[in-house]
């Protein structure tokens, strides 16, 4: 449930390894998340574009024509044109928002409270930090699909996510279903699985593949 900085850049980020760190955010933030929380932002009247993963095009898929709310999202509707797809959302808050969502820490995300607060510690105070926030919304069977980037930190705080985790020689792209995907990766050897619980958080470095 903690790591210095020390071990931090020793054996994880310099050898390039990923981890989770458990109750990361305290339950006060968590609960910054809850659905009455959330709805004052996202009410019922809100539409979001939704489609079968986060960035359909970067996958040769195609958004929904219709958008959903998020409540809409949570209870897995389904898109007309994608029948046997569950919706997902990918959010980028602006900085007014980010203030509002994190309002016991005075709009500051990196607080020394708060679930982000090893970031500040590890890699020092950065005042252009946090430009890539996203925001993921989806429902019970819904997820991200095999992807990768450069490293990333992740914190949940609604439901629980299953994680699959590939060294870099085998990350990979694809429109496919999390599912599917999925079970072809548990077959493999060198797939890391994890389950992340409302409050854990998880850094995927630099060119692993990742799916949920």
């Amino acid at each position: 449930s903690d790591m210095s900085v020390e071990v931090f850049l020793k054996d994880y980020y310099s050898t390039g390894r990923p981890f989770v760190l458990r109750n990361a955010a305290p339950p006060e933030e968590i609960d910054l998340f809850s659905k009455p929380k959330y709805s004052i932002y996202y009410p019922p009247s809100r539409k979001l574009k939704v489609g079968p993963t986060a960035y359909p095009t970067m996958t040769g898929q195609a958004s929904c024509i219709s958008e959903m709310s998020i409540y809409e999202i949570e209870n897995n509707t389904r898109c007309e044109e994608m029948p046997d797809l569950s919706m997902v959302h990918a959010h980028h808050p602006k900085p007014e928002e980010l203030r509002q969502l994190y309002e016991i820490y005075n709009g500051d995300p990196l607080h020394r409270s708060g679930g982000w607060r090893k970031i500040e510690e590890w890699f020092g105070s950065d005042e252009n930090f946090g430009s890539g926030w996203q925001i993921f919304f989806g429902g019970d069977t819904s997820g991200a699909t095999l992807h990768w980037h450069l490293a990333a930190f992740n914190i949940l705080y609604v439901g629980v996510k299953e994680w699959k985790i590939t060294p870099p020689y085998y990350r990979g792209f694809t429109g496919m279903k999390p599912t599917l995907i999925g079970e072809r990766l548990e077959k493999e050897k060198y797939t890391l699985s994890c389950t992340q619980h409302a409050g854990d958080q998880i850094f995927i470095p630099n060119n692993w593949g990742h799916m949920t």
